[in-house]
């Protein structure tokens, strides 16, 4: 399946939409969760758009999940001056399985458009292959009719004696393979 190409504006919309629905979730797991696991949802979030917007978007979306997941969930909550200190292997986390994510999903786009440009590539030669392939059949059989004494360019009868010696020479052919 063809990638579909996405404009600029649309791939950095999906980053902000991501961790606009990532920080929308993490909210209604804060009952749940408390003050554990503040980068959880960011991580879901960054893999959504290195998926589906790409590495930039990734980028963007990992370092806006940080920013938004340390103002809302780190202690000192709603605070400009946030203490990553307190959660720096929540955070190293955070940042080293998200980059991984982004990394591995610009790995995957690039393999896509190399698959995809072979593929183009194939389907163009696939013509030629066929051409050639039905240049050397044709010569093959112009060749074998001149060896029988068969003018090509001939009518119908000439062709069906041509049909005939071609079976006779496959038959021989089959017989010395056995």
């Amino acid at each position: 399946m063809p990638s579909i190409p996405r404009s600029t504006l649309l791939r950095y919309s999906i980053a902000l939409v991501s961790v606009a629905l990532a920080t929308l979730l993490r909210f209604s797991l804060t009952p749940v969760l408390g003050n554990q696991a503040p980068f959880f949802t960011y991580i879901i979030a960054t893999m959504v758009t290195a998926w589906a917007g790409g590495f930039g978007p990734a980028l963007l979306g990992i370092i806006l999940g940080a920013l938004v997941s340390a103002y809302f969930f780190v202690a000192p909550f709603r605070s400009p001056s946030v203490s990553i200190k307190s959660n720096i292997l929540n955070f190293s986390l955070y940042l080293v399985i998200s980059l991984i994510a982004a990394l591995l999903s610009r790995e995957m786009h690039k393999a896509r458009q190399r698959a995809e440009a072979l593929a183009r590539i194939v389907a163009s030669s696939d013509d030629a292959i066929f051409g050639k392939m039905f240049a050397v059949a044709n010569d093959y059989f112009f060749d074998f009719f001149k060896r029988a004494g068969i003018d090509a360019h001939a009518p119908r009868g000439y062709w069906i004696a041509a049909i005939g010696a071609l079976l006779g020479e496959l038959h021989g052919l089959a017989v010395l393979e056995n």
